[in-house]
């Protein structure tokens, strides 16, 4: 019976809305209302590492090249010198895509794929 009250407690202290930056005791405060965030060792929601903030209420995933997006912090989160232009991550101009993973200055992609022996 103590279980089913800690239960019920715990999800009537849950269904109030939490916001990004309002005192928390444990990661569920945060995660129940927010996806992406958790609870800080200062006691405040924040979003989670990997994760960016929108707005006080929502955390976004950070994103590889060409997966969908809001805000460049998604994209340049995960891969260096990305952005998100349309809705999709890109590399900046000037870099040139390798993988999802990864954008290479037009210098760093030459050398990897042209082996110049003259330079």
């Amino acid at each position: 019976m103590l279980f089913y009250v800690m239960i019920a407690s715990g999800h009537a202290a849950s269904s109030k809305s939490q916001t990004l930056g309002a005192p928390c005791q444990h990661d569920m405060d945060c995660t129940d209302s927010i996806r992406g965030s958790y609870c800080t060792l200062e006691g405040f929601c924040e979003c989670s590492p990997f994760y960016v903030r929108l707005n006080e209420t929502k955390c976004l995933p950070s994103q590889l090249l060409e997966s969908e997006c809001v805000l460049s912090e998604q994209c340049s989160m995960r891969v260096a010198n990305s952005v998100c232009v349309e809705s999709r991550c890109h590399c900046e101009d000037g870099f040139l895509q390798f993988r999802k993973h990864t954008c290479l200055s037009r210098e760093d992609y030459r050398k990897l794929f042209h082996h110049d022996d003259h330079s």
